[in-house]
């Protein structure tokens, strides 16, 4: 069954996890000094905050309960991306470059948890 509803938890989240994708990999650009691509991602930031905003309060009150626990799940992906990420640099490399990890880590994250919730609802 398809929805009719474009607000939904796990679309928020979503939003949620790109905006926290963009925050861990300012650090990575930082360092190098790549102020081209820190300011692209702070207007981004920007950007997708206020859609955040907007979104929140677009949706119904039973989305917006649904919220803490997506948040949850994006946490725990979150947290298995940032381990599989330091995984294989450890095994690819001889230590840990942590900027890396948090920018990558934080993408695989978010990958896995849109994956997760997709294949949720649609069984």
């Amino acid at each position: 069954m398809i929805r009719t509803t474009p607000f939904t938890a796990t679309r928020w989240s979503v939003l949620a996890g790109l905006a926290a994708v963009m925050l861990s990999s300012l650090p990575r650009y930082w360092i190098v000094r790549d102020e081209t691509r820190v300011t692209l991602l702070m207007i981004l930031l920007a950007a997708v905050s206020i859609a955040l905003i907007v979104f929140w309060r677009m949706m119904q009150p039973s989305e917006r309960s649904r919220c803490p626990s997506a948040l949850k799940w994006l946490a725990l992906c979150f947290a298995g991306g940032y381990l599989l990420m330091a995984v294989w640099q450890i095994s690819q490399t001889e230590g840990i470059v942590w900027s890396l990890v948090a920018s990558q880590g934080a993408a695989l994250g978010l990958l896995l948890h849109a994956v997760s919730r997709l294949w949720r609802e649609r069984r």
